[in-house]
């Protein structure tokens, strides 16, 4: 089973936002540009809460 997905297609801070919005507080992963980071796991990839957005 694929997670619930939300794609953006702009690099503004709106942008993700309302991707965050759609998705709702909790966990996350990033991917596209940060998959390259991937051994940067805690500070590329992975969103501990969505729900706090300047920390996210």
């Amino acid at each position: 089973m694929t997670p619930p997905s939300v794609w953006t297609t702009g690099s503004e801070r709106a942008d993700f936002d309302h991707a965050r919005a759609v998705l709702g507080a909790g966990p996350a992963v990033s991917r596209d540009y940060s998959k390259s980071m991937k051994h940067y796991w805690d500070g590329a990839a992975f969103i501990p809460d969505l729900g706090e957005g300047a920390a996210a």
